[in-house]
């Protein structure tokens, strides 16, 4: 890889660690607007967190199975779907879901590249 392909690679990592990181916020008051309660809304993010812890590791040795790039691929689908989710008014359930996609996400894209 040449120097200037390195130099994009971690500024497009870094920008998108920060923006992944940082949307739980965003997110907490997005769903309060909803009407989701501070209950609702500490299982909702607390969920990112739980499926993260249980997901990086078995992503990484899917990764050493089928490869990065597919694993990486996977990490991107999960985090576009997540977010279409997110877009459509979710419910309890269907933020859930979305939570636990976007931790795979980020976890595939982050960890695993």
């Amino acid at each position: 890889m040449q120097k200037s392909s390195y130099i994009a690679a971690t500024v497009i990592g870094t920008a998108y660690s920060f923006t992944d990181s940082s949307i739980s916020t965003i997110l907490a008051g997005y769903l309060s607007s909803l009407g989701f309660t501070h209950l609702q809304l500490s299982l909702v993010l607390g969920l990112f967190s739980l499926a993260l812890i249980f997901t990086s590791f078995e992503l990484g040795h899917l990764s050493d199975v089928v490869g990065r790039h597919k694993v990486i691929l996977l990490g991107l689908l999960s985090n576009i779907t997540s977010t279409l989710i997110f877009i459509f008014k979710p419910t309890l359930v269907t933020a859930a879901i979305a939570q636990i996609l976007g931790a795979i996400g980020f976890a595939a894209v982050i960890w695993v590249a």
